[in-house]
């Protein structure tokens, strides 16, 4: 989790939008995500998901951006997918369900991941653990599943990609994988709102 990317329009935004379209339409872990933010009070915002061009090599990100409205300020919801680092719709699709994720993360809880390594470290494992990003034949594709080290691979993916989630934090320096072990057993094992893990 991170704040919203610093982005501007890029060539590949117009696909990426239209793989987000369909995604709000048609994938039912998407669908099934945001109906239940909204059930939860916590109703997405107009223009909540967006494609942009990111700064950096990162697939997306979810964060709060300050606004003023009718001269008050107040913090809105964002959640970005990196149109210029996507490379499917199969992967918007995934990255989508990760920071949803993030999203369900802070509207049922108090967490405070931008400054507590330990809740950052629960909301990476939950997103990288749900996400799908992790499943066999994703590590297979990025070549990180040596057919020797099948076995055990979901939690040792999860650990890795929290821990370089972590990485991006300033406030978890050096804490990275200290925070990861912390939280690992009770957010890895923690579903929700799915009933079970979807993957």
């Amino acid at each position: 989790m991170t704040t919203a990317p610093n982005s501007t329009p890029c060539p590949d935004l117009e696909k990426c939008n239209s793989y987000l379209r369909r995604a709000a339409v048609r994938n039912v872990t998407v669908q099934f995500l945001l109906d239940n933010l909204s059930k939860m009070g916590c109703t997405p915002p107009p223009g909540f998901m967006s494609c942009q061009n990111c700064d950096g090599a990162k697939s997306g990100g979810f964060g709060v951006i300050e606004e003023s409205s009718d001269g008050k300020m107040g913090l809105r919801p964002e959640l970005v997918i990196c149109s210029n680092y996507m490379k499917s719709e199969s992967h918007v699709n995934k990255v989508l369900v990760h920071e949803l994720i993030h999203a369900i993360d802070l509207c049922r809880t108090k967490m405070d991941p931008f400054n507590n390594c330990t809740h950052h470290a629960c909301t990476e494992i939950r997103s990288e653990n749900l996400s799908g990003e992790c499943s066999p034949m994703e590590e297979m594709k990025n070549l990180q599943l040596p057919s020797s080290q099948y076995s055990g691979h979901q939690q040792r993916c999860v650990k890795r990609r929290a821990i370089l989630s972590l990485r991006a934090n300033p406030a978890c320096k050096g804490k990275e994988k200290e925070a990861v072990e912390e939280a690992f057993a009770s957010c890895y094992a923690d579903t929700f709102p799915f009933d079970r893990h979807p993957n």
